[in-house]
């Protein structure tokens, strides 16, 4: 259900439409992703794991921002982990 991203409008409150380059989760992928009040973002997956989970990651006016969607298998179902992660570079090196 997590990697099917096209459907993610169908449970997910927070996404309206998902348009994909590929039918299947691969490495490569990209997903034009719109939010209410959000900018439309296209995302490009950096990873996948069948069953466990994949990472996107979008650029953005020299901001990177990585967001992984990780599946957990619990005794009582399966825990969902998302955590977003932002890089930027904050300016020249400080070397000498």
């Amino acid at each position: 259900m997590l990697a099917d991203i096209g459907n993610w409008p169908t449970w997910a409150p927070t996404v309206t439409s998902v348009t994909t380059t590929a039918a299947d989760l691969v490495v490569g992928t990209t997903a034009e992703l719109k939010q209410p009040k959000i900018p439309t973002a296209i995302w490009t997956v950096t990873s996948v794991e069948p069953e466990r989970g994949f990472t996107w990651s979008i650029p953005s006016n020299g901001v990177v921002t990585t967001a992984e969607h990780e599946l957990h298998p619990m005794d009582s179902g399966t825990e969902v982990v998302l955590r977003i992660t932002h890089k930027a570079s904050m300016g020249r090196p400080m070397l000498q």
